[in-house]
């Protein structure tokens, strides 16, 4: 914009050293023939027609009358409405300008509507910046610290691609991803599923024993002696099972001699229905005694045919089997006990077994082999596995820096730093619309005085 004009190359015209100070952007010069009107737009042509586009009108089009010249004085004196009317647009357009336009001088607490739109523009403008360098510092920490997940070639750029993807992971998720990525494919083709033992149905068992404690033995003969005295029938039976029979045998207890008479007293009287409740306890204690030894040892399955994303589960799952393998022993224990008193004292009475029957290991087993076929199916899709878990990092730490660099407050303060411009852009839209209509009936009345004069 031209603000001034050096008149001193004129000093036959104006004053010696003169100068044109302070225009504005519409400046109007009025003066009679010889008063250096035309001078005046030769200095003007001089000075700035090679910066900026100077053209000359004569004629009409301007405020030129007969003989190139604007006869102030008649004009003024014919057309006072128009010229107060120029000079009233002419202050308003001045004032307008005063909010369109940087202030001379500005103490930096009232700023005009050019000031406020030029520092919003600055705003936006640091507010970019400002963002630019959190995205360069972000992908520069990332690179360097995740290299095997990032990759050497990791710029902001990539970066702000990565953003809408950022996801938070729970401490598990981490955890897990990154036991993928260490994790390395294991040969499982020849290795077999861990196995617990098969038992038979433990409810059945204790039926059984308890059938067999719950069994009374009829004698073929009568002694009076054991009549309704089953600890003296237990005690007779239990003196035969420890004597040899030999002629000159006494009494284990007594000291008295045993007659062979007495032998077959107790022969008749102790019928086969003993010997065949006693090979039935014997057969269940057999049974017992094979389920303990399925049970005896601890389950201790290998870890190395595990993968260790597994292996926790793994660790549990043998160390609730173990502790059921604990609670059947026991049971099975409660259960021999019983059947060896019975063999010990057959006649005895006894109250059915009333514990309960402790959960089989078949669930355990569903269980292990579930988890198992789990092992299998990851060792096998590991590489997708590991890729899946690179993506899920990747855009974890990404999350991690946005938060970190509170990005969603930064692009809050973007927006509302757009919108406050764009208030603006609309205020300075409105303000030079006004402007340009004042400028319209600006030059309605130039155009008049010119119509005027001619």
């Amino acid at each position: 914009m031209i603000t001034s004009i050096d008149l001193s190359k004129l000093d036959y015209v104006f004053t010696k050293d003169a100068v044109i100070r302070d225009l504005k952007h519409v400046n109007y010069f009025y003066g009679k023939n010889g008063t250096g009107k035309s001078s005046l737009v030769r200095a003007i042509i001089e000075q700035y027609g090679e910066s900026y586009n100077v053209q000359s009108f004569s004629g009409s089009e301007l405020l030129i009358g007969k003989n190139d010249s604007l006869d102030a004085i008649s004009l003024g004196q014919e057309n006072t409405e128009a010229t107060k009317a120029i000079a009233q647009y002419d202050k308003q357009i001045a004032e307008i300008d005063k909010d369109l336009l940087p202030p001379e001088k500005s103490d930096g607490k009232s700023l005009n509507l050019y000031e406020q739109h030029h520092l919003a523009v600055k705003d936006i403008q640091e507010l970019l910046t400002k963002r630019t360098h959190f995205y360069q510092r972000a992908a520069r920490d990332l690179k360097h610290q995740y290299i095997t997940i990032y990759g050497p070639n990791y710029y902001k750029n990539r970066f702000e691609e990565d953003i809408p993807y950022a996801q938070n992971l729970t401490e598990d998720e981490v955890k897990d991803a990154n036991e993928t990525l260490s994790a390395q494919t294991l040969e499982l083709s020849n290795v077999a599923p861990p196995e617990l033992p098969k038992l038979p149905n433990l409810s059945k068992l204790k039926d059984a024993v308890n059938d067999i404690l719950s069994a009374t033995v009829q004698s073929r003969t009568v002694m009076e002696e054991f009549i309704n005295k089953p600890e003296k029938q237990n005690f007779a039976y239990e003196g035969m099972q420890i004597h040899s029979r030999k002629a000159d045998e006494r009494c284990a207890f007594c000291g008295s001699p045993i007659k062979q008479e007495r032998w077959d007293q107790l022969d008749n009287y102790f019928s086969d229905e003993v010997e065949k409740l006693q090979k039935r306890i014997t057969k269940g204690l057999e049974l017992i005694e094979d389920v303990l030894s399925r049970v005896k040892e601890p389950f201790i399955f290998s870890q190395k045919s595990w993968q260790a994303k597994f292996q926790e589960k793994q660790v549990s799952l043998q160390l609730v089997s173990n502790k059921q393998r604990l609670i059947i022993i026991n049971f099975l224990e409660q259960l021999e006990q019983a059947l060896v008193g019975k063999r010990e004292a057959p006649f005895k009475k006894n109250s059915p077994l009333r514990m309960e029957v402790p959960e089989s290991l078949i669930e355990i087993q569903k269980s292990l082999i579930d988890l198992w076929q789990d092992n299998i199916t990851y060792n096998q899709q590991l590489a997708e596995q590991k890729e899946a878990s690179k993506l899920k990092l990747k855009y974890y730490y990404v999350y991690q820096q946005l938060i970190a660099g509170n990005h969603d407050g930064l692009l809050k303060d973007i927006a509302n730093a757009n919108e406050k411009k764009k208030f603006l852009d609309n205020q300075m839209l409105k303000v030079q619309e006004s402007r340009n209509k004042l400028l319209r009936k600006l030059q309605e009345q130039v155009s008049h005085l010119a119509r005027s004069g001619v």
